[in-house]
């Protein structure tokens, strides 16, 4: 097997394990967690910058050459920093992202942010088009009031999502 390209994703401070999958035209994605700066390749334009601690990040790569097409800290506003759970495509080519956030946050995309704000502990599972704008979120707390639900992983059929979500409390005290 040859190794067609190479591109390293770290960060100056934190990061999270970050899931891939394929794009419906064949590109590739990448979705994680970082905090302070990212860097997505060797240009110095590519990076994003965490101005609000830890930030969540959706990325596309070119599969032929390995070039960053595009990249955007997704989810915003986080206290402590947190994994991406899942990551998947529909039959649309709209991307699909899960997890969860431990404090308040906002989504963005391509066109900046989202008019809605997620309370802490929280799961979610958000939706962006194939070229980055945020279209929706759904989010869910399970019972009780330390609880939240991390979404680990996504499926999609024909016209429905299908979420594995698991259950995190902690103890009182």
């Amino acid at each position: 097997m040859n190794e067609q390209w190479f591109v390293s994703i770290n960060s100056s401070g934190t990061e999270g394990a970050p899931k891939i999958a394929f794009a419906k035209n064949g590109n590739i994605l990448v979705a994680g967690a970082f905090s302070n700066t990212c860097f997505f390749g060797p240009n110095p334009t590519d990076t994003l910058i965490s101005s609000t601690g830890n930030s969540l990040f959706l990325a596309m790569y070119n599969s032929n050459t390995g070039a960053l097409m595009w990249k955007y800290a997704i989810l915003r506003g986080l206290a402590t920093a947190k994994k991406v759970g899942s990551l998947a495509v529909d039959k649309d080519g709209n991307i699909l992202v899960g997890g969860s956030t431990p404090g308040n946050a906002k989504f963005y995309g391509k066109q900046g942010a989202s008019t809605t704000n997620i309370a802490g502990n929280t799961g979610f599972m958000a939706k962006f088009s194939p070229e980055g704008e945020f279209l929706w979120e759904i989010t869910f707390n399970a019972p009780g009031s330390n609880t939240a639900g991390n979404v680990l992983g996504i499926v999609t059929s024909e016209d429905h999502y299908y979420l594995v979500s698991q259950t995190i409390t902690a103890s009182p005290g």
